[in-house]
């Protein structure tokens, strides 16, 4: 387990090993600095702001802006800490009830910073990077590709400000081979390469012919929209109080905890979360029974204040499967809903669970699509991104 600690002027002042233990009854975390001699201890207590992202967990003092990111070896151990610190903060008054956009808080306090002081070869800036980009990496399909947008341009601005400021230095050559070597550390992110030809450490053997999406109960009537939180957009799951749609719960997706959060619970201090689970086989699936009973009241359903939802409401679609390279691939086809003549391709990208649409990745972007279980049936969840290809024509050919 390691540590690392920034000022407020966001550069890190102290990064080894640490020991973490959790004290409820002074209500705080204690992190004995290993590498410090002699040995200090490290203090950071419950009512400042907690998040945690896949195995980082990330403290933030909003008085001194003083932050704190706890390095844990696996995002289980990580999740134990957090939902401990979760418990504990739930018992005791909190001085704020505005909600935090997490992402972005993390990007602008932990991640960003973390990446400049790579960038300018602080000591242990080697280990450093390695656990960067292992985090980055260990994100789900949708997040790692913001994450390593963020990442590279981060290093551009960081490359120009240096140029800027030492005209004799070149750095340019020195991104420009980072660049490269960040966006090869996962074939996704490479625009040039088609679906057709994964490399052969794409274990598409591992995918059943006919995915499974089975929901913890089928009686949760739930959409899942696009909106706008400052500025961003999200993902928001709906879940209605009855059948007729009238009023609803707004679930707010945390893809750091992989959990929709109900925002009118967590604005009132009280953690309440529908977990999701994704499969092997393209698959994702919605624990609605971790739900626990809401202490804020359900919103009116009003259409017009969302952006769409991303949920094919029709079974305008199906499942292939061809060869490929000797190797038998599945193919899924989505039929343009006004013309089924027309139909748009996507094929399995096994290491990220999810189905991508081959021609808009040609385009430069990222449309994915998951199987789920929705009113009982079993349709499709699309990922932020709109199509930037056209329609492909004459099925008959493509198959």
């Amino acid at each position: 387990m390691k540590v690392l600690s920034f000022n407020e002027s966001k550069e890190i002042t102290y990064f080894g090993n640490c020991k973490l233990q959790c004290n409820a009854v002074e209500k705080c975390l204690k992190l004995q600095m290993l590498d410090k001699a002699p040995q200090e201890v490290m203090i950071s207590s419950y009512d400042r702001i907690y998040i945690r992202k896949s195995n980082f967990l990330c403290c933030l003092d909003q008085q001194s802006g003083i932050a704190l990111v706890i390095i844990l070896k696996t995002k289980e151990s990580c999740e134990q800490i957090f939902n401990c610190v979760l418990k504990a903060k739930s018992h005791q008054p909190q001085s704020s009830n505005a909600v935090i956009n997490e992402d972005e808080l993390f990007k602008d306090t932990f991640y960003v910073p973390l990446i400049k002081q790579v960038q300018l070869h602080i000591q242990g800036y080697q280990e450093l990077k390695i656990i960067l980009l292992n985090f980055t990496n260990s994100l789900d399909f949708d997040e790692r590709f913001v994450y390593l947008n963020i990442l590279t341009d981060t290093l551009l601005i960081v490359a120009v400000e240096k140029n800027e400021t030492c005209l004799n230095e070149s750095r340019i050559g020195h991104y420009s081979m980072r660049k490269r070597s960040l966006n090869n550390i996962s074939y996704k992110e490479s625009d040039d390469e088609s679906d057709e030809s994964l490399p052969k450490k794409s274990k598409s053997s591992a995918f059943v012919k006919q995915p499974s999406a089975e929901n913890s109960s089928i009686d949760v009537v739930f959409d899942i929209v696009a909106d706008i939180i400052d500025g961003k957009v999200v993902k928001k799951l709906l879940i209605f109080s009855s059948n007729e749609r009238k009023q609803c719960y707004e679930f707010v997706f945390y893809r750091g905890s992989r959990v929709y959060r109900c925002i009118g619970c967590s604005a009132r201090q009280k953690s309440n979360v529908v977990k999701v689970v994704i499969h092997d086989d393209g698959s994702k699936t919605f624990e609605f029974n971790t739900i626990k009973k809401h202490i804020c009241q359900p919103l009116d359903y009003l259409p017009e204040n969302y952006r769409s939802s991303l949920i094919l409401k029709s079974s305008n679609f199906e499942l292939f499967h061809r060869p490929i390279r000797g190797t038998i691939r599945p193919v899924l086809i989505i039929f343009d809903p006004d013309n089924r003549n027309n139909f748009y391709k996507f094929y399995f990208d096994s290491s990220s669970k999810c189905f991508c649409c081959s021609d808009c990745r040609k385009e430069g972007t990222l449309f994915s699509a998951r199987f789920i279980q929705h009113n009982g049936i079993k349709t499709l969840e699309f990922g932020f991104s709109q199509h930037r290809c056209q329609p492909k024509k004459n099925i008959s050919q493509e198959l």
